[in-house]
């Protein structure tokens, strides 16, 4: 494993909070601070309202790379990953399929950067193998 995964890791592991962003249809920015854990494979996952902005967004716009869980054995492994993570009193997996209020959301992520310095001592940018890790 390189020192750029390993950083990545460390870097993970200590987050509480993952910066979700979305866009509109028409192309709008949305952020939003989701709380969120992940799993040994580095899918990330969080449950959101489903009338949030951000949860309206990932409906309304099909170029992103996160869905909406559905399924509820995988349900049960996000709603594990959260408990885990510190969460003590999550949603029941029937709260959170069908038609509710909130949904179990996932993103498997395809790109994994950290911020390092640049050969001038400026903000840069590193890629980290996500099959590395």
């Amino acid at each position: 494993m390189s020192e750029n995964s390993r950083l990545a890791q460390a870097i993970l592991s200590q987050l509480t909070y993952i910066t979700l962003s979305t866009a509109t249809t028409d192309g709008v920015p949305w952020n939003a601070p989701v709380y969120a854990a992940f799993d040994e494979a580095y899918t990330f996952f969080w449950v959101s309202a489903k009338y949030a902005r951000h949860s309206q967004n990932i409906r309304a716009n099909q170029r992103i790379a996160i869905v909406v869980l559905t399924d509820s054995l995988e349900c049960s492994h996000a709603l594990a990953c959260l408990r885990r993570r510190g969460w003590e009193h999550p949603p029941s997996v029937d709260m959170v399929v069908g038609a509710t209020l909130r949904g179990v959301y996932k993103a498997v992520p395809e790109n994994i950067w950290i911020s390092t310095e640049d050969s001038n001592g400026l903000d840069g940018r590193v890629q980290v193998d996500v099959l590395e890790m």
